[in-house]
């Protein structure tokens, strides 16, 4: 229940009426965005496309976080997700502020039961592979310091559903129409 008060908030929060968010030129402008980070498991990255018309943006992100156990158990636990968002977006002076909600289909990957170990000191752990497949809801909040066609940001993105539910923040590049 206090997960879907926190869901309800974001989303009134990020596509409701606000005197905060700055009316942007109405000149459509198209972006990517890629970058790598930390995660709730360990490692994140993203990749995104996004859109922006007047005041709002939509974005169409895959993201992932990852242990990317090298000599620990196997599989690598991680999440993964393909979302569609909308949200607003606050030019300034220097770059760009966005924060969007959506959808997004999550993959995870998770330790099951222990099947063996192999031997000797650097031996890999095998655990059972438990995949699973959900929807959630998708966040996203991002900061770009730009120029007209190129810039650096800090993104805090997620999902929240009801099977794995990750977080990650992540610096990014962002290529195109920026400003």
């Amino acid at each position: 229940m206090r997960n879907t008060w926190l869901v309800t908030l974001a989303v009134l929060a990020v596509v409701g009426p606000s005197r905060a968010w700055a009316q942007a030129p109405d000149d459509p402008g198209t972006y990517i965005s890629a970058g790598l980070g930390a995660g709730g498991a360990g490692l994140a990255g993203l990749a995104s496309l996004g859109t922006r018309h007047g005041n709002r943006v939509i974005t169409v992100r895959v993201a992932k976080t990852d242990e990317l156990n090298i000599l620990g158990p196997l599989p690598s636990e991680s999440r993964s997700d393909v979302s569609v968002l909308i949200g607003r977006i606050a030019p300034g002076r220097y770059g760009f502020a966005t924060a969007s909600a959506g959808v997004g289909v999550v993959h995870s990957v998770k330790r099951g039961e222990y099947l063996r170990s192999d031997p000797g000191f650097l031996g890999a752990v095998y655990y059972q592979r438990l995949s699973d497949t959900t929807v959630g809801v998708a966040l996203s909040a991002k900061a770009v310091l730009s120029t007209h066609h190129a810039g650096f940001g800090l993104e805090g993105f997620g999902n929240i559903n009801p099977k794995a539910s990750f977080v990650g923040l992540a610096l990014t590049l962002d290529v195109g129409k920026l400003r």
